[in-house]
């Protein structure tokens, strides 16, 4: 027997007699490979892509509307990725859509001006009944969907929206400039979202939206979600929240640094479904920063309509016109809130709502929270919205280490330097979270001191 050398497009093989090279010649067949992409063939290099394929978008204008319905597979994902710094898709219903597909990365690719999202991700369908057991949610119709370093601008509704999508990952994007919703959207029933390291700005409705949609089948529910290092800003002109959590349960939100933002800050809440079962429970909210100019936005934080068994420690809450905090009476069962920094403006208050009237013929809830309040002793005041003392809400085992009432400190608010300065009332505050939150945004260690600080940033020794 001889042995022969062939070099394939992919790797050096050694091949041995003629049954070698006829084995040689399927593996090449089965490697993954490049396709490179143009303008005028991105499409049919959609269409032809296998697991493990890149489609490699050359600099250029590419009009949008854009389709993939392919999958890859577990360890060879097809990857949609710029060659360039110059690749630009532009228009469509939506630029990019992404139609019932799993392992599949989209990576590097600026997508403006669509008709209704830059990037649409969806499952071809969801099952009609809850999953029972102790796995996923739901039916995995589509998942393990990656949009990396992206930029998605100046469309007409969202940024990046996805529907009943498991495992996705956002990560690393710039999603800014839409014009009737929202920077990020993870919405229907599913399980295993990734946000972290994105840049959210300047969107119409809320920054970052996860909303389980239970009229929208399924569970009705997102759940261990990871959202992380984000930093959202300039969002809410028509309304909404910089992060806005919705039917949301078992979920981390840490690190995530939200400014100057026109609405709500971080809300944690329920819209429809069954508020007993698909309200957003047992989250953890850790080292966030949140602060708002004098006289702008809703509130800092805002709790609503069962949003029980969660966890707030670590965070920076500063401003809300209407209330720096507002947690609902329906919100206390199981509420461990400790070791943060919560500081309002001259004239403004700590913790209510400001806009709440009281009227006993309507059918908000107002009458029955003011109620609950009183039931469980909180003794509100009512002549001007709705006020709780904070002392009261101290006396009843709330922010029992919270420090309350005192400015924050940062280094430089008009630089958007959120950084705690030499003698913050947050330095060394904090809880000690171990590996839940082990760094700060920017990758610093945790503690610096002996304790750690509150808010995203983690202050280093002078």
């Amino acid at each position: 027997m001889t042995n022969t050398t062939v070099m394939t497009g992919f790797s050096m093989v050694t091949l041995v007699t003629a049954a070698g090279l006829l084995f040689a010649f399927l593996s090449a067949s089965l490697t993954a490979g490049t396709i490179k992409a143009t303008p005028e063939n991105l499409q049919s290099a959609l269409d032809a892509a296998e697991p493990g394929d890149t489609v490699l978008l050359e600099d250029g204008l590419y009009r949008g509307g854009f389709h993939l319905a392919r999958s890859g597979k577990e360890g060879a994902p097809i990857t949609i990725k710029a060659a360039g710094a110059s690749c630009v898709v532009d228009g469509g219903d939506n630029a990019l859509q992404l139609e019932g597909v799993s392992w599949v990365t989209v990576d590097s690719i600026r997508f403006q001006n669509a008709r209704v999202a830059g990037i649409y991700v969806r499952s071809r369908g969801w099952p009609e009944a809850p999953h029972q057991g102790g796995g996923p949610s739901h039916l995995p119709f589509a998942s393990h969907v990656t949009i990396r370093n992206c930029v998605c601008t100046d469309n007409a509704k969202w940024g990046i929206i996805t529907s009943h999508i498991d495992h996705f990952t956002v990560d690393g994007c710039e999603t800014c400039g839409s014009k009737i919703q929202h920077g990020i959207y993870v919405a229907n029933s599913s399980d295993y979202a990734v946000l972290r390291n994105n840049i959210v700005h300047h969107n119409a409705g809320n920054g970052i939206h996860i909303n389980g949609d239970p009229d929208c089948g399924g569970n009705g529910i997102i759940r261990w979600a990871l959202v992380e290092n984000n930093r959202i800003f300039e969002n809410g002109k028509l309304g909404g929240s910089a992060m806005s959590i919705m039917q949301v349960q078992d979920s981390l939100f840490r690190n995530n640094l939200l400014y100057n933002n026109y609405a709500h800050g971080f809300t944690l809440f329920w819209y429809t479904g069954d508020e007993a079962t698909q309200s957003s429970k047992r989250n953890q909210v850790y080292n966030n920063t949140v602060f708002f100019r004098p006289g702008e936005g809703r509130f800092s934080l805002l709790m609503r309509r069962s949003s029980t068994d969660c966890k707030l420690k670590n965070n920076v809450f500063v401003g809300g016109a209407r209330g720096a905090m507002y947690v609902e009476p329906s919100c206390l069962d199981g509420l461990d809130i400790d070791h943060n920094v919560i500081f309002n403006y001259p004239g403004q208050r700590l913790f209510g709502d400001a806009l709440e009237g009281v009227n006993f013929d309507s059918e908000d809830g107002s009458a029955e929270r003011l109620d609950a309040w009183r039931a469980l002793g909180f003794e509100p005041d009512a002549s001007s919205g709705v006020e709780i003392s904070m002392a009261k809400w101290v006396e009843k085992g709330f922010d029992l280490h919270s420090t309350i009432g005192v400015a924050p400190q940062f280094a430089d608010v008009e630089k958007a330097d959120f950084h705690l300065a030499a003698g913050s009332p947050g330095v060394d505050l904090g809880t000690d979270l171990g590996e839940i939150v082990p760094t700060d945004i920017d990758g610093t260690p945790r503690p610096q001191g002996p304790r750690y600080d509150c808010g995203c940033y983690e202050r280093k020794g002078d």
